[in-house]
């Protein structure tokens, strides 16, 4: 691949084997050369990768976790009166693009379980912006677009840095002002919270992570974003379109939510819901966010008793195994 060797792997223990070697012989080709400007859990490796994880864990702990399905449950509620408003004005047939429809939402959600800040990015009932809603937005964005561009475009490290001429390329300007713009306020906020003595009792994430340095606390709230809009959107792009396909599976969804009674708005609710929680993990196995992981070996290792030598690449074919006959198949049921 591209001049050098590689291994590309579909077996579920092969591809087992290489991840819990991890660190030690094998890291994440993005990472290897730090191709992403910023720590948390995404862009390190080992020591350091564990030190993020600690650091992040308390903020998603179960009771945490339950306090932020309001807000979401809020954004969603604001979506679907907006689809039905879009409907409205366009005598009831529109063309949808889900996952452009669906990153707004996101956004929204990600706004509120981060910072704590509705900016209403879905406003269905055409409500006054919330200030510095548009700055934020447009730093979200640049951030998630040039993100995807580096991760899926830029073949060397160098071409990923905000330095002439590397930075004229568009993309890779808007990731980096994403970056400082998106960590210029969330450090702003933190210090408005670390002010407030009523900062301990709020639950959003920010909240949760005060105590980090300047660099830590940049590195969590860009990796919130990055590896959470595109891909929720995606996933919830794709459990609809399977519903659609399988309209006898949207009509037991459907019955399991009218037996519930209310829209859903707290985690019990969900807990109620576990047929459309199968459907979102079941379009997650067939349609994964990333369908492949590639890493590369540090050092002389051995995958199904084979030796493979420092610096080659292992492409483990993450969507191929899971729709492999073991996992369920391709079909979704």
């Amino acid at each position: 691949m591209m001049g050098q060797d590689c291994l590309i792997l579909t077996d579920a223990k092969l591809i087992r084997e290489v991840l819990r070697k991890r660190p030690d012989s094998f890291v994440r080709a993005f990472n290897k050369d730090k191709l992403l400007s910023f720590s948390g859990v995404l862009a390190t490796e080992g020591e350091e990768w564990k030190r993020h994880r600690r650091l992040g864990a308390p903020a998603f702990n179960a009771a945490n976790a339950a306090t932020m399905v309001p807000g979401d449950a809020l954004v969603a509620k604001r979506f679907v009166r907006q689809l039905q408003k879009s409907v409205r004005q366009n005598d009831n047939r529109i063309v949808w693009e889900p996952r452009k429809s669906f990153l707004p939402a996101v956004f929204d959600c990600l706004c509120i379980c981060v910072f704590g800040k509705d900016f209403r990015l879905v406003n269905p009932d055409d409500l006054p912006i919330t200030d510095g809603s548009q700055g934020i937005t447009e730093a979200i964005e640049d951030l998630t677009s040039g993100a995807d561009h580096i991760l899926t475009r830029v073949v060397h490290p160098v071409m990923a840095r905000d330095r002439f001429p590397w930075n004229l390329h568009p993309m890779i300007k808007k990731f980096h002002s994403g970056v400082h713009r998106l960590s210029e306020f969330g450090e702003d906020l933190a210090a408005e919270r670390r002010a407030e003595k009523e900062s301990t009792s709020r639950v959003d994430l920010l909240s949760k992570l005060l105590q980090l340095n300047k660099e830590d606390l940049q590195g969590n709230l860009v990796t919130f974003f990055v590896a959470g809009s595109d891909t929720t959107a995606l996933s919830m792009s794709w459990c609809l379109y399977y519903l659609c396909v399988y309209p006898d599976l949207q009509a037991r969804a459907r019955a399991e939510v009218d037996l519930l009674g209310h829209d859903p708005e707290t985690s019990e609710d969900l807990d109620n819901l576990p047929f459309i929680g199968s459907c979102l993990i079941e379009s997650i196995r067939l349609q994964p966010a990333f369908i492949a992981l590639g890493h590369e070996a540090i050092t002389e290792v051995s995958v199904g008793g084979k030796k493979v030598a420092p610096g080659t690449k292992v492409v483990t074919l993450l969507r191929k195994h899971l729709r492999s006959s073991a996992e369920g198949g391709s079909l979704f049921k």
